[in-house]
């Protein structure tokens, strides 16, 4: 969860993922105040152990609850409701991609239920420029057909 996103930021981000074929981006707002934001498009996953399915991509940091108003469900409400709509359209696991140096929205991601796909790349490794960024996979059975 990400402790800074402007509007800008939000509707940058909104605006890619409405550019794809099957999206979602929800947004929750409390008193006329971003509370909180979620998103995911489907993606062909054409590395690791899932090769040629339809997944839910979510980037790399896909959940964002200001912080004024953590620990009251936002987060778990807009996970839910997206990874919901992902199980009806026929997508059979979600996946998040953070940096592997960044430990704490790892941890999250576990405490979420995803796990780190071990097969999993880097696109970001350049020379050692970039940490490695993990795939985490996360089955979205439990969420529909």
């Amino acid at each position: 969860m990400a402790d800074s996103w402007s509007r800008r930021d939000t509707a940058s981000l909104i605006e890619d993922v409405v550019s794809k074929v099957w999206k979602m981006a929800l947004v929750a707002e409390i008193n006329g105040e971003l509370a909180g934001f979620v998103w995911g498009y489907k993606a062909s996953c054409k590395r690791g152990s899932l090769e040629s399915l339809d997944t839910l991509f979510m980037g790399d940091v896909p959940i964002v609850t200001a912080p004024g108003f953590r620990d009251i469900g936002i987060a778990t409400t807009l996970e839910t409701t997206l990874l919901s709509e992902a199980a009806k359209n026929g997508m059979e696991y979600a996946w998040v991609c953070p940096y592997e140096t960044y430990k704490p929205v790892v941890s999250l991601y576990e405490k979420r239920g995803f796990r780190i796909d071990r097969g999993a790349w880097t696109d970001d490794r350049k020379e050692g420029m970039y940490p490695v960024r993990l795939r985490m996979l996360k089955p979205l059975n439990m969420y529909g057909p």
